[in-house]
């Protein structure tokens, strides 16, 4: 049984204000995954490959590429992209966050990830590449290190970053 209490503890868990069929598809959304009360969580290059694994095992069952990641030490970015009329970037989200927090929970670093993240679907060319360059550049605001290219936790997965970067810039 609950206490009136518990619910002081528990983040409340945001509503999603699109409709699925919104993640669906050849789109590319842009996901924020923020670890509980700023906690460094990935700094560790063990965690950070595990959680790019994940994330891969993740956008592969739902078809997606990720165009771009990166792990700061308190949160995570990820443009994630369908590759076909059948991706599904929202469950690739979802499965990610679930996977992730299942292994940090078996590493003694329970419920540090909670089950929502922030969410944008990218439905210009021009938010694209809006979304690339901030999440590239976030290693450099944050003052990690002083060129992009250098942050070694950042990257992408089914395609590759310079391509992406070049790309946009």
């Amino acid at each position: 049984m609950h206490s009136a209490n518990d619910s002081k503890h528990k983040p409340l868990e945001r509503k999603h204000r699109l409709s699925a069929a919104a993640y669906t598809g050849q789109v590319s959304v842009a996901f924020t995954a923020c670890v509980v009360e700023r906690r460094p969580v990935f700094q560790s290059g063990a965690i950070v490959e595990t959680m790019v694994r994940i994330l891969a095992c993740a956008a592969e069952r739902y078809r997606c590429s990720v165009s771009v990641y990166t792990f700061m030490p308190d949160h995570a970015h990820f443009v994630l992209t369908g590759r076909s009329s059948d991706s599904d970037t929202l469950s690739a989200m979802k499965l990610f966050k679930q996977r992730a927090g299942f292994h940090l929970a078996s590493i003694g670093l329970s419920g540090v990830l909670p089950k929502d993240f922030h969410d944008h679907v990218l439905g210009s060319r021009s938010e694209f590449v809006e979304a690339v360059l901030y999440i590239v550049m976030n290693p450099v605001r944050g003052g990690l290190v002083g060129d992009w290219r250098q942050y070694p936790f950042t990257g992408s997965i089914g395609c590759d970053l310079s391509d992406v970067v070049v790309s946009v810039m």
